[in-house]
């Protein structure tokens, strides 16, 4: 993120800076029809007696003239306001874009921290299982040792009754021990009985945790991809503005650059247009259609893109596809400016 909006900045001070030095060279263009106005009044002064009559006729077209450069220039003003209007929409859209983004970031970040949640608390009941298993094992094998001690005192016992005339006292001690042993193998397994049953206690009490906690994050991410989708269509709503709101500008631009071009055509046609060349580097920014075609093809492209159905994560791929469009009319924008600036600066002289 940190790298486009550094790109962002790099593209906005390459657009000032191109601006600053379109300025200038209108600037320049202004001085070079200025001193060439000063040397045309200069030589007018000149031939005033002589040319008294060629002038009393030109007097009306230079007056028609003028009519149309203050129309033009009244034009000029009110698309330049309509143009500075559009430009803080686009930016109020960009503002927007950018905060749906971000939102649509924070939710990816929060479903991937409760995914996370769900993947520990999964282990967990996992080893809970584990352990109690292996608490069965041991109480059946505790089991088994009390079934095989309790085999040996009955053995025993009956060893013990057939010799019990021979060895009384010896007779006695062996049943004596074999109960011992017996009462300590039943103790063994009561406390085997009662730890399994604590084991099982607990992985019941893990499990209905986990299926609470599974069925609360199960809720959050239906409200999670509910809001992502949410994101997705306000997304969709902002470009589809954005470029409804541009489409009448494209339209004025197209106009006007049709109007430039007969404005020129008859300039050039005058015996003034030799002294007056239009400035060479305004002439590489003018707009073309060529350009307003692609911008066009890139914001339809753009436009499908945001009609496909796509999780609020994917949302951050079509940053750069809005950031190139931005630029495409940041371009156009550009090139139409000059287009206003470099005839006005041609005319001034009139």
């Amino acid at each position: 993120m940190n790298k486009l909006f550094q790109q962002m900045n790099k593209i906005e001070a390459e657009i000032t800076a191109g601006i600053k030095d379109g300025i200038k060279d209108a600037a320049a263009v202004d001085s070079d029809a200025a001193a060439a106005a000063d040397s045309r009044r200069s030589s007018t002064a000149a031939a005033t007696s002589s040319a008294a009559p060629a002038d009393a006729t030109a007097a009306p077209g230079e007056s028609q003239e003028a009519t149309t450069i203050e129309r033009l220039r009244a034009q000029v003003r009110r698309l330049e306001t309509r143009l500075q209007e559009k430009t803080e929409l686009v930016a109020e859209k960009d503002a927007q874009i950018a905060a749906v983004l971000a939102e649509g970031e924070g939710l990816s970040r929060r479903q991937a921290e409760q995914e996370s949640t769900i993947r520990k608390l999964r282990g967990t009941l996992r080893e809970a299982q584990e352990a109690a298993e292996e608490h069965a094992a041991a109480l059946t094998e505790a089991r088994s040792e009390t079934s095989e001690l309790r085999r040996q005192l009955l053995e025993g016992a009956a060893a013990g009754a057939a010799a019990a005339a021979a060895a009384g006292a010896e007779g006695a001690a062996v049943p004596a021990s074999g109960f011992a042993a017996a009462e300590a193998a039943e103790a063994r397994e009561a406390a085997l009985t009662a730890s399994l049953a604590e084991l099982q206690l607990e992985n019941a009490k893990l499990s209905q945790a986990a299926r609470w906690r599974d069925e609360g994050l199960t809720s959050q991410l239906g409200e999670l991809e509910a809001r992502s989708g949410s994101a997705e269509a306000q997304a969709r709503e902002l470009a589809a503005a954005v470029a409804k709101e541009t489409q009448p500008l494209l339209r004025q631009v197209s106009g006007l650059q049709a109007q430039l071009a007969q404005l020129q055509a008859a300039w050039k046609a005058s015996d003034i247009a030799p002294h007056l060349p239009i400035s060479p580097h305004i002439s590489p920014y003018l707009p073309t259609s060529p350009h307003i075609s692609a911008w066009k093809a890139s914001d339809a492209a753009l436009r499908s893109q945001l009609a496909a159905p796509r999780s609020g994560r994917r949302i951050l791929v079509l940053h750069p596809a809005i950031e190139r469009t931005r630029t495409q009319l940041c371009s156009i924008v550009l090139g139409w400016v000059f287009t206003v600036v470099a005839p006005l600066g041609i005319h001034a002289v009139l």
